[in-house]
C-alpha cells in the first residue's frame, strides 16, 4: 500500500467524527486488501505482463501454478539478445516487500539477471537460472521510496513473481505441489524440456527399442544436430510429493554409437557423484534416484553428436509404469535377424523367396549374416551386430569366408550382455572350410557379435568378408537352405570359380580367346601368369567347390617363360595341401588327376615371376574317383611315396603281421596283378615313377611289365 494512499485514509478518518467506531475495522480491511493488490500498481512497466485470477489466468513456475503475479515477457523473438523488462513500485509505505521469483514452464531455455534498483541506485544484482527452482526474495525497502525491478534475457526466456506480500502480510499462495496418481502423470507434468520425447500412451501406439526390448513407456533423450559434438536433452519435473524414481536406462537400438553421461540436477545443484555413464553397447541398467528432499529434479544428458539414449519402465514410489517392457519373441531364424539392432558393416538375408543371397565356397546362402563393408584403410576393420536372446536358448550356424572378397584373416568377438568372452573367440582365415557353431545363449539377454578383419596386409584396397549362412535356433532352422553347386561340363565349373587372383579363366564359349602349350591351342582351362618383368613371385589362386565332383584331371604346361623361374603348383582340398606339382620352361605336357570324393575345396596356386606364365586345361570332371594304379596314397599321382608305402606293407606282410592297407589301397598296390602285395610292385611303381613323371615319358603299366 502506498504511503499516500494511506495518510488520504486518515484524513478522511479525522474529518469524519461523526461515523460509528465500526469505522476503523473497515478501514484496516480496506488496507489488507490494498496490501495483497500492490503488485498491480506498478509504473514505468516494459515488457510486463499483470496476471489477476480475475482477468487472465495463470502462469507456471517449477511445476507449480500462479495465478495472480507479474511476468517479465522478455524479448520478441530468439534472437534478440539483452532485451529489458522492467516494473516501478512506490514503497514509501513498507517496510519490507517479499514475492516469489522463479523462471517460467516451457517457456525458452535463457538465464538472466535481475536488478534491483533503489531510488535510482542498484542495490542488488540476482543471478536468475532458466532452472531456478522457484524460491522466496525478501527485499529492506525501509530506506526506499521507490524500487525498479528489471531483467535482462536473450530470446524469449520469461520469468515471473508471484505470492506478493508487504510487512509480513499474508500473500496469496500458489497452487500445491503436483501429485501423481501415475508415472505417466508426472512423465506429462515434465517442463523445461530440450530434445526429449515422452512415451506414455496406454495403448502401446507409441514405443520404442533398447537391446532389442519393446518399452511403451519413458523418456527418450535425442534430437539436436549431429554435427555438434556434444548435443544436450534436458526434462525437468516438479518431485515434492514424489521420494523415489525407478528407471532402465540404455541405448536406443540402431542409433548413433556415441557415448552419453546423465548429469542429475536436484533444485539446480549439480553433484558429479550422482553422473550415469551411458554407452552403445551397454547392457540396460536399473537406475533410482532418491528424491525425498528435492523440489524440482533436472536431467540434463550430454550425448556425443546424434546419439539417442533413453529411460524406459518408469515408476514413482509404489505406482508402476502403466505398460511393461517386453523381450521379443521369435517365430523363426529369419524373425530374429531382421531383429536384430546395432549393426555396423553387417548385411542380413531374411528373404524367403531367394531375392537374396551370397557365397561361402561355392555354396549359395539365402539366409544369414555377412560381416563386410567399411573402409580399406582402417586396419582392423570392425562389423558388429547385436540380438536380444532373452527367449532363446541355443543359436547355431555355418561360418566361412565370402567368395571374393580380399584373402585376409578376421577373428569373432563374442560379447554377452555387454561382457567379452576370451575363452569364445573365433580365428577365421580366408581358405577355411566351411564349420559349423553352436552358442548356448540360455543365459544371455544380449548376444553381440563383433569381428575384426586386417586390411592393411598387402597393397589390395578391397576388404575381407566372413559369413554366418543358415542361421538357426532351438530347433527351427532356415527356411531356405543353402544350395551346392553341380556342375553338368567343366564349363560351369570354371564360371564358378571363386577367390580368383591373377588366374585367367577361359571357359571355351569365347573362341576368340586361347592360349597354347605343348604345341596344341586351348580355349578351355587356365593361366597362372601374364604378369610383367618387373613384378617376381606373384601368387595366382582359383578355387573351386566339389562337393559334388568325383575328380578333376587336367593337363598341365608351360605357356610363356624366359626362364628367370620355375615354380611349383600346390594343390590343396580343404586347406590342406594334397600335392605339390614342378612346373619348369622345358617341361613336357602333364596330366593329373585330383580325387576330391568327399572333400569340399580345391584349391590351385602358383606362385609366377615376372613374364612367367603356366597353364592347366582340357578340364575333365568324373562323377566317381580316378583309381589309378599305383597310387595308394590317393593324391591323383604316382610318386616315390608310393614305393615306401608300398615297400612297408610289404615288409609288415611277410613278417607275419597284418597288412597295413585298406582293400583299396591293396587294390592299386597291386600292380602287377599278383593278387597280392609284393617286391614287385614296389620296383614297378618306381619305373613308372621314374619313367613318367622324371624323364617326362608316356609309359603304360603294360610295357614296363614285358
Amino acid at each position: 500500500m502506498r504511503k499516500c494512499y494511506v495518510l488520504a485514509m486518515a484524513a478522511m478518518l479525522c474529518c469524519t467524527a461523526a461515523l460509528p467506531p465500526a469505522m476503523p475495522v473497515q478501514a484496516a480491511s480496506v488496507q489488507a486488501e490494498a496490501d495483497s493488490e500492490w503488485f498491480s500498481t506498478g509504473t514505468d512497466m516494459k515488457n510486463i505482463t499483470v496476471y489477476d485470477a480475475e482477468k487472465n489466468g495463470s502462469f507456471r513456475m517449477s511445476g507449480r501454478s500462479f495465478t495472480r503475479g507479474i511476468v517479465f515477457t522478455g524479448a520478441s523473438n530468439d534472437y534478440e539478445t539483452n532485451a529489458v523488462s522492467a516494473v516501478t513500485y512506490d514503497v514509501s509505505a513498507f517496510s519490507s516487500i517479499s514475492f516469489t521469483v522463479g523462471h517460467l514452464d516451457n517457456t525458452a531455455l535463457n538465464s538472466g539477471t535481475l536488478s534491483v534498483i533503489k531510488d535510482g541506485t542498484e542495490a542488488d544484482s540476482v543471478f536468475l537460472s532458466y532452472n531456478i527452482t522457484a524460491r522466496e526474495y525478501t527485499l529492506d525497502v525501509s530506506d526506499a521510496q521507490s524500487v525498479t525491478f528489471s531483467v535482462t534475457v536473450s530470446g524469449k526466456s520469461q520469468f515471473g513473481f508471484g505470492c506478493f506480500s508487504a510487512d509480513g502480510s499474508q500473500p496469496e499462495k500458489s497452487s500445491a505441489a503436483p501429485e501423481y496418481d501415475s508415472p505417466e502423470k508426472l512423465m506429462n507434468a515434465g517442463y523445461n524440456m530440450l530434445n526429449t520425447a515422452v512415451y506414455t500412451a496406454a495403448d502401446k501406439s507409441q514405443s520404442f527399442k533398447m537391446n532389442g526390448r519393446t518399452y511403451y513407456q519413458g523418456l527418450v533423450f535425442s534430437g539436436g544436430a549431429s554435427y555438434n559434438e556434444t548435443n544436450a536433452s534436458l526434462f525437468t519435473v516438479n518431485t515434492e510429493n514424489v521420494s523415489r524414481l525407478r528407471f532402465t536406462a540404455g541405448h536406443i537400438d540402431n542409433a548413433a554409437r556415441k557415448n552419453a553421461t546423465v548429469k542429475i540436477y536436484r533444485d539446480n545443484v549439480h553433484d558429479e557423484a550422482e553422473d550415469i555413464l551411458l554407452t552403445p553397447d551397454m547392457a540396460v541398467k536399473e537406475c533410482e534416484l532418491d528424491v525425498t528432499d528435492t523440489k524440482c529434479l533436472l536431467l540434463w544428458i550430454d550425448r556425443g553428436g546424434d546419439s539417442v539414449y533413453a529411460f524406459g519402465d518408469i515408476s514413482a514410489d509404489e505406482k508402476e509404469c502403466g505398460l511393461k517392457s517386453a523381450a521379443p519373441v521369435y517365430a523363426s531364424p529369419e524373425k530374429l535377424l531382421n531383429a536384430s539392432f546395432n549393426s555396423e558393416n553387417i548385411v542380413i538375408c531374411s528373404a524367403t523367396d531367394q531375392s537374396q543371397s551370397f557365397k561361402m565356397n561355392g555354396r549359395t546362402y539365402y539366409q544369414g549374416i555377412q560381416f563386410n563393408g567399411g573402409m580399406p584403410y582402417y586396419d582392423p576393420n570392425t562389423s558388429h551386430i547385436s540380438f536380444n536372446t532373452e527367449n532363446v536358448s541355443r543359436l547355431s550356424f555355418t561360418a566361412g569366408h565370402l567368395d571374393n572378397s580380399a584373402l585376409k584373416d578376421a577373428t569373432l568377438y563374442i560379447y554377452r550382455d555387454n561382457v567379452k568372452s576370451d575363452e569364445e573367440t573365433i580365428s577365421l582365415n580366408a581358405s577355411m572350410p566351411l564349420k559349423n557353431y553352436v552358442i548356448d545363449v540360455s543365459d544371455t539377454g544380449v548376444l553381440t557379435l563383433v569381428m575384426e578383419r586386417k586390411t592393411k596386409s598387402d597393397s589390395s584396397v578391397s576388404i575381407s568378408g566372413y559369413g554366418f549362412g543358415n542361421v538357426a535356433f532351438d530347433g527351427k532352422p532356415a527356411e531356405l537352405e543353402c544350395k551346392t553347386p553341380k556342375y553338368t561340363d567343366a564349363a560351369q565349373l570354371l564360371k564358378a570359380g571363386f577367390n580368383t587372383q591373377k588366374a585367367i579363366v577361359y571357359t571355351g564359349e569365347d573362341t576368340s580367346k586361347s592360349f597354347a602349350f605343348g604345341g596344341e591351342t586351348y580355349t578351355q582351362g587356365i593361366v597362372f601368369g601374364s604378369g610383367n618383368g618387373f613384378t617376381p613371385a606373384t601368387e595366382n589362386r582359383i578355387s573351386f567347390n566339389v562337393e559334388n565332383v568325383g575328380a578333376v584331371t587336367m593337363k598341365l604346361g608351360c605357356v610363356q617363360s624366359d626362364g628367370r623361374g620355375d615354380s611349383v603348383m600346390h594343390v590343396l582340398l580343404d586347406n590342406q595341401e594334397l600335392r605339390q606339382i614342378s612346373l619348369k620352361k622345358d617341361m613336357t605336357v602333364r596330366e593329373c588327376t585330383f580325387n576330391t570324393a568327399g572333400c569340399s575345396v580345391l584349391e590351385l596356386v602358383v606362385p609366377v615371376s615376372y613374364t612367367d606364365s603356366f597353364a592347366a586345361a582340357d578340364i575333365q570332371l568324373s562323377d566317381s574317383p580316378v583309381i589309378l594304379r599305383g597310387d595308394v596314397s590317393g593324391d591323383g599321382e604316382v610318386g616315390v611315396d608310393d614305393a615306401q608305402t608300398v615297400l612297408k606293407a610289404y615288409t609288415e606282410r611277410i613278417s607275419g603281421k597284418p597288412l597295413p592297407l585298406n582293400a583299396a589301397q591293396t587294390e592299386v598296390g597291386d600292380v602287377d596283378g599278383s593278387g597280392d602285395i609284393s617286391i614287385e610292385d614296389v620296383q614297378l611303381i618306381l619305373k613308372y615313377y621314374t619313367e613318367n613323371t622324371v624323364a617326362g615319358k608316356k609309359t603304360p603299366w603294360e610295357a614296363l611289365m614285358k
